[in-house]
């Protein structure tokens, strides 16, 4: 689904470690972010030029940001393309 330059941001950040053990930005030829809040993710969001933004959410998002400022924006500013049990793909709108 990904093209070259495209931003994958893996919310909760701590996600990141496992998903790099399966995903390589770097053959991808992506750019990996990670994010815990809605400051990140607005942060990250200025930098997409014209590339895509995917989004790699899992369910326990509210555990690591319980304000809930960071699944608001998602709501707000995201589309779902899909979910495997607890992990959501989104994109941005």
């Amino acid at each position: 689904m990904t093209q070259r330059g495209d931003l994958i941001v893996v919310v909760p950040g701590y996600v990141s470690q496992p998903l790099d053990y399966y995903y390589s930005n770097t053959s991808d030829q992506t750019i990996e972010y990670s994010a815990n809040n809605a400051a990140d993710l607005k942060a990250i969001n200025a930098q997409k030029n014209n590339n895509t933004i995917f989004f790699v959410v899992t369910g326990d998002i509210s555990a690591a940001n319980p304000e809930g400022d960071a699944t608001a924006w998602l709501k707000e500013n995201t589309k779902t393309l899909g979910q495997n049990t607890g992990i959501f793909l989104l994109t941005s709108g």
